[in-house]
């Protein structure tokens, strides 16, 4: 049976993924049933990242990655601080995977929303559009539309990167550029810790 894991964060990112473990093909998807938010507090890299909750009518773009059953507590621990969940291809708008697949996503128990303390991070960003532009800009720009919670506070955070699975070789202007197009609340204050 092949197992397939949704990411809609930085698992989107091939590179990032593959220092999880061992994946196979990454399948672009949109599903329905579930909401992407800034809504996830790390303490440890003091950001905010993305989680999924589970509501009815919402649409997620994301990523369905092929993964051996045995990676699955790999992708676990990764995942600290959200549940694993079995979804079905019921969910699955647009995409396509073979009919016995088991397919999973993570989500977000108990949401915390970005704080100036814990605030979005552009190193954790750069990392999913990176992942996006892979599969193509209009890819990107959904994820942008299909996320909820720009408003919350930001951190320019690429010279002293808090994301621990940051890239060094993203593109700065082709980012910026979307982000100032499609976000209302673009503007990440600098990161004086450096």
């Amino acid at each position: 049976m092949n197992h397939y894991i949704f990411g809609y964060g930085s698992i989107i990112n091939k590179r990032s993924t593959k220092e999880t473990g061992k994946t196979g093909v990454s399948i672009p998807v949109t599903i329905r049933g579930f909401q992407r938010e800034w809504n996830v507090v790390s303490p440890e890299m003091k950001i905010s990242a993305v989680g999924a909750v589970p509501k009815n009518e919402s649409i997620c773009n994301g990523v369905l990655t092929e993964i051996d059953v045995s990676e699955l507590p790999s992708f676990d621990k990764r995942e600290k601080g959200y549940e694993r969940l079995e979804f079905f291809q019921s969910h699955l708008i647009q995409g396509d995977v073979p009919s016995e697949s088991k397919l999973w996503i993570y989500v977000v128990k108990d949401p915390l929303f970005p704080t100036l303390e814990y605030p979005i991070a552009q190193s954790y960003l750069d990392v999913i559009l990176m992942g996006c532009f892979d599969f193509s800009e209009t890819f990107a720009i959904q994820f942008i539309q299909l996320t909820s919670g720009w408003e919350y506070p930001w951190i320019n955070d690429r010279k002293c990167p808090r994301y621990a699975r940051a890239l060094s070789d993203i593109q700065e202007s082709r980012i910026d550029g979307m982000l100032n197009s499609y976000v209302k609340h673009f503007h990440a204050r600098k990161d004086e810790s450096c």
